[in-house]
C-alpha cells in the first residue's frame, strides 16, 4: 500500500499561515477532546476553518471535503488511521517534525518531512513524533488515494 505521494500544488503555504490567526480563536478543538485514544497530556491543536469561509479566502481548483490546521507545541498525533478521511494533503507551514507510516508490526516502513505537499494515505497506520512547535495544514477527502491522486495527476498535468 503506498502512504504517500507528493504533488505539484501551487497554493502558497505563506498565505496559510497568515490566514489561521483569523480562524484559530473560534475555531480549535484539542485532540484530547477529538481522540478518546489520547491517554497522555499533551495537547495538540485541530484549527477547523469554516469551509465557505475558507473557500472565498482561497481557490484551490479542486473539492474537499475537509480544511483544518493542526498546532504542535511540545506535542504529537498518535499512531492511528483516520476515520472518515480516506486521504489527506498536507504541508508543514512552520517548524518541522516528520510524519510516520507503519506497518502492522509497528515498524516504520515510510516518512516524510512534509516540506513540501504530500497526498498522505490515511488508511496506513501513520503516527506524527513529539514536536517541539510545527503548524500543518491539511485538505482532507473522503475519496480513497488512488482516486484522489489520479484527480490530482489530471488537474495538475
Amino acid at each position: 500500500m503506498q502512504c504517500f505521494k507528493e504533488i505539484n500544488l501551487d497554493l502558497d503555504p505563506k498565505l496559510l499561515l497568515e490566514r489561521m490567526s483569523s480562524y484559530q480563536r473560534d475555531h480549535s478543538v484539542s485532540i484530547r477532546d477529538y481522540y478518546k485514544e489520547v491517554k497522555d497530556s499533551s495537547d495538540t491543536i485541530f484549527v477547523h476553518p469554516p469551509l465557505d469561509l475558507f473557500e472565498n479566502d482561497f481557490n484551490t481548483g479542486f473539492l474537499y471535503d475537509d480544511a483544518r490546521y493542526v498546532i504542535y507545541d511540545d506535542s504529537a498525533l498518535f499512531k492511528h488511521k483516520d476515520r472518515r478521511m480516506k486521504c489527506r494533503l498536507g504541508i508543514i507551514l512552520e517548524g518541522t517534525g516528520d510524519i510516520e507510516f507503519y506497518d502492522k508490526n509497528d515498524n516504520i516502513i515510510a516518512r516524510h518531512n512534509m516540506q513540501t505537499w504530500i497526498l498522505i494515505n490515511t488508511q496506513q497506520w501513520h503516527a506524527v513524533p513529539k514536536c517541539t512547535h510545527r503548524i500543518s495544514f491539511q485538505f482532507g477527502f473522503e475519496d480513497d488515494f488512488e482516486t484522489v491522486g489520479r484527480k490530482f495527476n489530471d488537474l495538475l498535468n
